[in-house]
C-alpha cells in the first residue's frame, strides 16, 4: 500500500510529535525542525532525540525533516548559512535520510542567474559535507526573484553540480498550480509531467506534497486547502499522483489548519480514495 503521510508541527517535544503520528495512524510524517508556536528553532535534549529514534523505528515510521523558510540558499554574498548547517547535523541527529529544501531567492544579486550559481555553490558544499543525507528541493509558488517555481530553474542548477545524481525533488502540487501550472485538466498535466521530465527527469522526484489551492491558477500565492477542497480539485490531483510514473512516489499532505478529530477524518477518508 502506497505512504501517504501529514506535516505535523513539533509542539513541546520530537517524542509528543511522534505520538501524534501514531494517533493518527500514520505510516510517514513530516516536520519542520522549529517550534509551532513561535516558528523558532527547535534544539531538542539528547534523551528527546533518543525516544523519538526508539519510537519511529519501532512503529517503521518514516520521517521527512524539512528545513525552514529561513534559510536561503541561493543568497548571493555571504556564502555562510549558519541555520542550514545547524538543520543538517539536526537532521543527522535525528536518523533522517533527507532534507527538504526550499531553493529561495536571488537575494542581494545583481541578476537572477547569480542566485542560480549561489544555489549551485551551497548544494555542493552541502554534498561534499553532509554525504550521508540527500537535499530534496521542493518547488516554490513564487516567481523571480524566487528560484524553483518554473521547473526550468531547476534544470539550470542541476548544469552546475558536481554531483547532480544525487540532488532528489519533491513536487507540490499546490505550489505547482499557484505558480502557474494548470493541474486541474488531464492536458495540463501531462503538460506539466512533461516538462517534469524534460527538466529534472521523473526518475528524480522523491516526495509529493499532495496539496489543493485555495486561489486560482497563477496566482503566485501559497494558500493550501485540504485535498479536493480548492480550486486544482480531488479528480485531476488523483490522476496526476496515480498516473504511472508518479503511482510509485510517497505522498505527503500539508492540510490548513483544523482540528484533530476533524484532520484524522478528512486524512482517513482521503488515504482511501488514494489507495482504490
Amino acid at each position: 500500500m502506497r505512504r501517504v503521510g501529514l506535516h505535523l508541527r513539533i509542539q513541546d517535544s520530537l517524542y509528543e510529535l511522534v505520538q501524534m503520528a501514531l494517533l493518527l495512524n500514520l505510516t510517514s510524517f513530516q516536520s519542520f525542525l522549529t517550534l509551532k508556536s513561535s516558528g523558532i528553532f527547535f534544539e531538542p535534549l539528547d534523551e528527546d532525540c533518543k525516544q523519538f529514534n526508539i519510537l519511529r523505528e519501532q512503529h517503521n515510521l518514516i520521517f521527512y525533516a524539512h528545513a525552514s523558510y529561513f534559510s536561503n540558499p541561493s543568497k548571493c554574498g555571504n556564502a555562510y548559512h549558519a541555520l542550514l548547517k545547524k538543520e543538517l547535523e539536526y537532521v543527522q541527529k535525528l536518523g533522517a535520510t533527507c532534507l527538504i529544501l526550499h531553493p529561495g531567492s536571488a537575494l542581494r544579486c545583481s541578476q537572477f542567474n547569480d542566485g542560480v550559481d549561489a544555489l549551485a555553490r551551497t548544494l555542493n558544499k552541502i554534498m561534499k559535507r553532509y554525504q550521508n543525507v540527500t537535499i530534496v528541493l521542493e518547488n516554490i509558488p513564487h516567481g523571480p526573484p524566487s528560484i524553483g517555481g518554473n521547473m526550468h530553474n531547476f534544470f539550470a542548477v542541476l548544469q552546475k553540480l558536481e554531483f547532480p545524481e544525487k540532488i532528489r525533488f519533491c513536487i507540490d502540487t499546490a505550489h505547482a498550480f499557484a505558480f502557474g501550472y494548470d493541474i486541474s485538466t488531464k492536458k495540463g498535466i501531462r503538460t506539466f509531467m512533461d516538462e517534469l521530465d524534460s527538466t529534472i527527469g521523473l526518475q528524480r522526484i522523491m516526495l509529493i506534497h499532495f496539496n489543493d489551492l485555495g486561489k486560482k491558477c497563477g496566482s503566485k500565492i501559497d494558500e493550501h486547502a485540504f485535498v479536493g477542497e480548492g480550486m486544482i480539485g480531488l479528480e485531476p490531483l488523483l490522476f496526476l499522483v496515480n498516473s504511472s510514473e508518479l503511482k510509485h512516489v510517497p505522498l505527503i499532505i500539508e492540510p490548513p489548519a483544523m482540528s484533530f478529530d476533524t484532520l484524522k477524518e478528512k486524512y482517513d477518508s482521503l488515504k482511501i480514495k488514494i489507495n482504490t
